[in-house]
């Protein structure tokens, strides 16, 4: 969603009298989410068994794009950077959420924005996305802060057979929407549930354990294997470019870098496994609803692409 320059404030689309701190970067709409201690996990009780056990998680402010990225904010990536253009599935580009996107998709735009504005952009951490879909740790079921899936707030899969005691019959439109098409939660994110799968940049554990457990390897700010080969790495903290020891004869890791993903061929493999895919949040358009709760938890290959996955980008503060 791209917005003129400056910063504004405006009241909540849903809440009482609770107000977003709204703010552009990069022509890019962020959300400010305020730090709060939340209950992570199966707090409803109908979850599955990676959402337990619960844990009390704790957040630091941050800014969070109100949509996930658009055709238009990556076309323009990708032609800024010469990357290949994902296809849209011929369902349109402009406003409609970036699709067929890897995570390594979703870390060279990151990359390149971060050089564009001088700021750390990344992708969210699973605690994060979590933490902002239930609006601040809120006892809630969907991203949108409501209880109930209703096929004219959620663009979900509504289809009777598929019907859950949460959730309302009804159109199942098989494409995606435009970003802002539908409400935002309280805190003025869109599409938290339903419309797209998010990448998170944390790395999938089949069960939440105990914190220390859930070792954050796909983190920017954190240590993790990337590629065949190479020794854990570490990314510098505060530069635009980060610095990635043990690739390349510590050159940096450039969107170019990334290009080489996208031919098999290539010299830079992954090193994954089963448990050492990236989490995917909030489902999508063909997603059944107890698949588009706000604790629901995917997973897939950082390789991977789909018509039904993209992603949404946190800012650092100043």
């Amino acid at each position: 969603m791209i917005l003129p320059a400056g910063d504004v404030e405006e009241k909540a689309a849903i809440g009482e009298t609770a107000k977003i701190a709204k703010r552009n970067i990069g022509n890019m709409e962020f959300v400010l989410i305020p730090e709060g201690t939340f209950q992570m996990g199966d707090v409803l009780g109908e979850g599955d068994d990676d959402e337990i056990p619960i844990r009390t998680v704790s957040i630091s402010r941050f800014l969070l794009s109100a949509t996930t990225v658009t055709f238009d904010e990556y076309d323009a990536f990708c032609k800024a950077a010469e990357f290949p253009k994902p296809s849209d599935n011929g369902w349109g580009r402009g406003n409609r959420p970036v699709i067929n996107v890897t995570w390594f998709d979703a870390l060279a735009f990151c990359l390149w924005l971060s050089d564009r504005t001088g700021r750390t952009i990344r992708l969210p951490t699973e605690m994060e996305w979590e933490y902002a879909a239930r609006q601040g740790g809120e006892n809630v079921r969907f991203g949108n802060g409501e209880n109930i899936a209703r096929p004219t707030e959620i663009n979900f899969d509504a289809r009777e057979p598929y019907a859950e005691p949460y959730s309302n019959p009804g159109e199942y439109r098989g494409a995606t929407l435009p970003v802002d098409r539908l409400s935002p939660n309280r805190l003025g994110l869109y599409q938290m549930s339903g419309n797209i799968w998010e990448w998170c940049s944390t790395k999938y554990t089949p069960s939440y354990g105990q914190e220390t457990e859930v070792v954050e390897v796909w983190s920017l700010e954190n240590r993790s294997r990337l590629f065949h080969g190479s020794e854990p790495v570490i990314v510098g903290e505060g530069t635009a470019s980060r610095r990635i020891q043990g690739i390349r004869d510590s050159n940096l890791l450039k969107v170019d870098d990334l290009k080489a993903l996208h031919d098999a061929s290539q010299p830079l493999r992954l090193q994954i496994s089963f448990d050492e895919c990236p989490v995917l949040r909030g489902g999508a358009f063909d997603t059944y609803p107890r698949n588009i709760r706000a604790t629901l938890r995917g997973w897939d290959n950082a390789q991977t692409r789909n018509s039904n996955r993209g992603f949404r980008v946190v800012s650092e503060l100043d």
